[in-house]
């Protein structure tokens, strides 16, 4: 859950303002629909140098090649035992998947980049040298979700592949081929990121991510987790792991902070099969299906909130997967929705770069976000753009 409200708008206005920050235009010349610019380009021939000479990528020949390299690292030290000075450039950011705060000492925060693997920082980000890469062991270059176990802040849990299609169900930029990164499952380390031990193992499957994962705050050997397969659920802290909802491309989850059988999932992208948001009051033993409100289908994400201390109050963003369906809340725990808001803030990555923050202490103070950030004050019935992308 979203505990860190203002950190959470900082990082949705930061990231709205980085992943656009080069395609500067007039707002006259502002587009609704999506570009095939250079970087389409860039990312498919990433693609091609590592399928060559067949057409599929290949997790399992990644990862024996990196079980190899590992047996011969020592000749790579003999080797390049010379001493390296990074030259730059060092004005650029890539894109940021996840964020997770110990919840103990929240100076400490692990981020999870979309190709560079794990990082922490113990400073609160602070400082020329606030971030440090962790190394995990295993071959991960994308970290979608992050969880750090709420009683004991040693034990952690990552989530790794940023998978937007469901085994190539979409067509056009939305394929593999031109996003996303390699995934083998969920890593667990109960020594604050010293060693890792894989707890989903994938690491010889292709085209599989874990996008979400969830620890109960009353009971942390419940660990919850969305991924493309559908929702995973353990009750041994990872040992062991039970699908519980089959409904594929699962996005989000949320618990209710008061009643923690309430859980909910959404789940759907980029054309999958069975999209929608599922509840349960049973601690995710069964869901049901919500309906009443909502659209019957979509084609892009839907994202889930709930306000801390207003229980009763939820919202979701949902999207098509080039234009957005707008703001829905709910009064009553999730079981029936309005739509509150149908501005297409989303705009045309309604596949991937959509959320909403509800703020912990009054549910009429809402941030979304998509190509650029909104918020509202009144519960979403109007929002204000408080970030403008080609500026």
């Amino acid at each position: 859950m979203r505990t860190l409200y203002v950190l959470g708008c900082s990082l949705l206005l930061a990231l709205s303002i980085l992943l656009f920050a080069g395609n500067v235009q007039e707002p006259s010349k502002r587009l609704k629909k999506p570009r095939y610019l250079q970087a389409g380009k860039a990312l498919a021939d990433w693609y091609q140098q590592r399928v060559y000479p067949g057409n599929k990528l290949n997790m399992r020949s990644y990862s024996e090649a990196y079980e190899q390299l590992k047996n011969i690292s020592r000749l790579a030290t003999t080797s390049f035992a010379g001493t390296w000075t990074p030259i730059g450039p060092k004005n650029f950011g890539g894109r940021t998947l996840s964020l997770a705060f110990n919840p103990q000492n929240p100076n400490t925060i692990w981020a999870g980049a979309a190709s560079g693997g794990l990082w922490r920082s113990v400073s609160g980000a602070n400082g020329a040298q606030a971030w440090q890469q962790i190394e995990t062991g295993f071959p991960i270059l994308g970290v979608a979700s992050i969880a750090v176990n709420p009683l004991d802040s040693n034990e952690i849990y990552i989530g790794t592949g940023e998978v937007y299609n469901d085994q190539n169900a979409g067509t056009g930029f939305a394929i593999r081929t031109t996003r996303g990164s390699y995934g083998i499952g969920l890593l667990k380390s109960t020594d604050n990121g010293v060693t890792w031990t894989k707890s989903i193992d994938w690491q010889y499957d292709d085209l599989k991510g874990v996008q979400e994962i969830l620890i109960n705050p009353l009971r942390p050997q419940t660990v919850f987790a969305a991924t493309t397969e559908g929702t995973f659920r353990s009750f041994n802290a990872g040992q062991t792991w039970t699908l519980i909802n089959s409904a594929r491309m699962a996005t989000d989850l949320l618990m209710m902070p008061d009643d923690t059988s309430l859980v909910m999932i959404a789940a759907g992208n980029s054309f999958s099969a069975n999209p929608g948001i599922y509840r349960s009051v049973n601690g995710g033993t069964t869901f049901t299906q919500i309906v009443t409100g909502l659209p019957a289908t979509y084609s892009g994400k839907a994202m889930l909130d709930v306000c801390r201390d207003e229980p009763d109050v939820m919202y979701a963003s949902i999207a098509n997967q080039l234009d957005g369906l707008g703001l829905y809340t709910s009064s009553d725990r999730g079981l029936t929705w309005l739509q509150i808001n149908p501005t297409d803030y989303q705009t045309y990555q309604g596949w991937y770069s959509h959320d909403v923050s509800v703020h912990p202490a009054n549910s009429a103070n809402v941030i979304t976000c998509g190509i650029d950030v909104w918020s509202s004050f009144d519960g979403g019935a109007n929002l204000s753009q408080v970030s403008y992308w080609y500026n």
